[in-house]
């Protein structure tokens, strides 16, 4: 995950082993891109003072699930 600043200054750079991040970001503009597994969305968003902003991404799967089932 990039989080960038509207001067495409990078604020955060990093990999995440979760699906969730809170943080707290400055009011402003800003560039988030995601990746996963060879999927990248990018999203400019807008912080507004004491407003809370919640984003959700999607992305396919080409996890192969297999399940166990008791015999």
């Amino acid at each position: 995950m990039r989080i960038a600043d509207a001067a495409g200054k990078a604020l955060l750079d990093a990999d995440m082993d979760g699906p969730w991040l809170l943080g707290a970001l400055a009011p402003g503009r800003y560039q988030l891109v995601l990746t996963f597994q060879d999927e990248t969305q990018r999203r400019d968003i807008e912080v507004l003072p004491a407003k809370q902003l919640e984003l959700r991404f999607s992305f396919r799967s080409d996890a192969e699930v297999s399940l166990v089932r008791p015999r």
